[in-house]
């Protein structure tokens, strides 16, 4: 299993043919996930390789500024190159950039599957509020069909914010505290299971609740619930 890193790229200055070879065996690794339709970490992970490798290529000017430092690594959080003092060449330079426009038309093919995949799930993945939503709505309960499992789910999450560069970036922790078998789900509402949770959590009195709804069967942990997820905090959000 390989898998992409900045190495890979900045590996380049010294043998480019061994870059190549990880690249097109990172791309078969994550091609066969997604083939497979396992959306995540893979598709999160080629994400975020791609916006760093374009942030690098933005920066090439001042790489050619300063082409006498070697590349160290990048400060993910500022943005910018690390560099050390030994020396490299405008040669050295140019293969690392070389492979940057070898790399990312391959990475882009393989980000648009991944990103098709993940809009045809949240294009099918419905949901619906259960009951009055409190105004406070940033710790509640969701629950989703498991088709993997042949059950139903119920999560508690929680949506915070934290803190990065000067930015408020919203994240949502959940915790499966129940699952039920599908076919016995229907002996148990949705509103009678809002009322056995505020008596089993009474920490939170009138609990948010929220239903996932799909006829999809993709899979549970690496897609439908990362989506899912993702659907609900735009929803709080909004």
């Amino acid at each position: 299993m390989i898998k992409l890193s900045f190495d890979t790229f900045i590996g380049a200055a010294q043998d480019i043919e061994l870059s190549q070879y990880k690249l097109l065996a990172a791309i078969q690794y994550y091609s066969d996930l997604l083939h497979r339709n396992k959306l995540y970490p893979s598709f999160g992970e080629l994400v975020q390789v791609f916006k760093n490798v374009n942030q690098l290529k933005k920066q090439k000017s001042e790489i050619d500024n300063f082409a006498r430092r070697m590349i160290k690594g990048i400060d993910l959080k500022k943005k910018e190159l690390i560099y050390e003092s030994e020396k490299l060449d405008d040669k050295d330079s140019n293969r690392v950039f070389e492979f940057i426009e070898w790399a990312l038309p391959k990475l882009k093919e393989i980000l648009d599957e991944g990103k098709a995949i993940f809009d045809f799930v949240d294009e099918n993945i419905h949901l619906k509020e259960v009951g009055i939503i409190p105004l406070y709505k940033n710790e509640g309960y969701f629950v989703i069909d498991n088709s993997d499992n042949n059950c139903v789910e119920v999560f508690r999450y929680e949506m915070y914010l934290i803190s990065a560069d000067d930015e408020h970036l919203r994240t949502l922790k959940s915790n499966l505290i129940e699952s039920r078998i599908s076919e016995n789900v229907g002996r148990l509402s949705l509103d009678e299971l809002k009322l056995m949770l505020i008596n089993r959590y009474p920490d939170l009195p009138n609990p948010a609740l929220y239903k996932f709804e799909s006829e999809i069967e993709f899979p549970f942990t690496e897609t439908v619930l990362p989506v899912a997820k993702r659907k609900l905090m735009q929803k709080l959000a909004a």
